[in-house]
C-alpha cells in the first residue's frame, strides 16, 4: 500500500515527463513529443481490438468472424509495446498511482478522436481479494475512476467479483490462459441493479489473449447485460 510520503513524491515527479524528464502536462505526466511517440493501435479489429494489417480500420478479424468473443466491441487505442510497457508496469508494480490518471487521459483523448459509443456504466475487472490485499489497489479500478469522472458516467466495482484465485496470465500459454480464467468471475444477485444497465464497458489495463475479459463478459451476459464493450489502454 502506498504511503503518504510515497504519494507526495509521486505527485512531485508527475510534473516531469516520465520518459525524457522535460516539463510535462501535469495531468499526463508526459511531454507532447513523448505522447506522440507512443505506439498507437490504429488499424484494429472492431470486436477484439487485435492489430490488423489491413489499411482500413473497423474490420473484423478472422478469429472473431469464426469464434466471436462474448463481448461485442473493443477499444484499445495503444499497442502494448515500447514505452507503454514500463508506464503500465510503474502503475501496477511500483505503486505510482498517479499514472492511472495519465493512462486514463491518454485513453480519453483517443476515445474522443474515434467517436466511440459511450456506455451507461464502467465496470473495472476485479482482482481476487487475496491479490488485492497483497497489491493494495486494483489498477483497473484506478484507471476506471478517472475515465468515469471525465465522461461523467458511473463506475460500479461491486457488480462483478473474482471468485477464483487464478494464476498470473503472464506465465501461461494461450491454452492455459483460457483454462485459468474459466469461471473466474461471478456477478451479484441483484436483478434491480442490472435492470438499470443494458450497455456496459469492462475496463482493464491490457488485453493480451482476451481470456480475462471474455470470462467477465460471459458472466455479465448471464446477468442479462445485452451490450458489452471492453476498454483497455493497450492491446498485445
Amino acid at each position: 500500500m502506498q504511503t503518504f510520503i510515497q504519494f507526495v513524491k509521486s505527485e512531485v515527479s508527475a510534473s516531469h515527463c516520465q520518459f525524457c524528464h522535460k516539463q510535462a502536462d501535469i495531468e499526463l505526466s508526459l511531454c507532447l513529443s513523448c505522447i506522440n511517440d507512443l505506439p498507437k493501435n490504429n488499424n484494429a479489429c472492431l470486436r477484439c481490438a487485435i492489430p490488423l494489417t489491413n489499411a482500413e480500420d473497423g474490420l473484423i478479424c478472422g478469429h472473431c468472424q469464426n469464434d466471436p468473443f462474448k463481448f461485442d466491441q473493443s477499444f484499445s487505442p495503444y499497442l502494448y509495446q515500447d514505452r507503454l510497457i514500463p508506464l503500465i508496469h510503474q502503475l501496477k508494480y511500483q505503486e505510482k498511482l498517479y499514472i492511472a490518471r495519465t493512462l486514463a487521459q491518454l485513453f480519453i483523448k483517443q476515445l474522443r478522436k474515434k467517436h466511440i459509443r459511450i456506455p451507461q456504466v464502467l465496470i473495472p475487472i476485479p482482482l481476487h481479494p487475496n491479490k488485492l490485499k497483497n497489491r493494495g489497489f486494483n489498477q483497473a479500478e484506478e484507471i476506471s475512476y478517472f475515465i468515469a469522472k471525465e465522461l461523467q458516467i458511473p463506475m460500479e466495482n461491486k457488480i462483478l467479483y473474482r471468485e477464483k484465485e487464478t494464476q498470473s496470465q503472464q506465465s501461461l500459454d494461450a491454452k492455459h490462459r483460457h483454462n485459468n480464467m474459466n469461471n473466474a468471475f461471478k456477478h451479484i444477485q441483484d436483478k434491480k441493479l442490472f435492470a438499470h444497465y443494458e450497455h456496459i464497458a469492462l475496463i482493464d489495463d491490457v488485453m493480451t489473449t482476451g481470456n480475462t475479459l471474455q470470462s467477465a463478459a460471459k458472466e455479465l451476459k448471464k446477468a442479462g447485460i445485452s451490450l458489452i464493450d471492453t476498454w483497455t489502454i493497450a492491446r498485445a
